[in-house]
């Protein structure tokens, strides 16, 4: 934080923002108090590696892959219109973060699997179609 005096004016600089500077500020002068609120968010994570289509054959294995821009980040898959996570996929769907890199891991593709995959982050999406023989 840093502190700044010019004239009757008063500045309270936050820098290198992060989430835990998501407060409320009070500037207290004698009686006098005046109150604001700070509001971080994270900042948007994009796809920088897009989702490839993949032609296979039933049996195969199948792996979607994204890249995106911070590590650590949270990508969340779906097919079609279901979301797809350790809860909801069974032993169908594993899925695999290695920094930037997130994969989605269909053990062994059927004819159920067809259909258009989509990558998820709070900055950007991307999908592909699966097709398999």
């Amino acid at each position: 934080y840093v502190f700044e005096n010019v004239g009757n004016k008063r500045t309270l600089n936050i820098n290198k923002c992060n989430l835990s500077d998501d407060a409320e500020y009070e500037c207290v002068i004698g009686e006098e108090k005046c109150f604001t609120e700070v509001f971080v968010k994270e900042p948007p994570v994009t796809i920088t590696k897009l989702l490839d289509d993949v032609h296979t054959v039933v049996g195969e294995k199948v792996e979607f892959e994204v890249e995106v821009s911070e590590e650590g980040a949270n990508v969340k898959w779906m097919k079609d219109e279901v979301e797809l996570n350790r809860e909801t996929a069974g032993s169908k769907y594993r899925f695999k973060k290695d920094g930037k890199k997130h994969v989605l891991i269909i053990t062994e593709a059927t004819k159920e699997d067809i259909g258009m995959y989509y990558a998820f982050t709070n900055g950007g999406e991307s999908k592909a179609e699966l097709e398999v023989e």
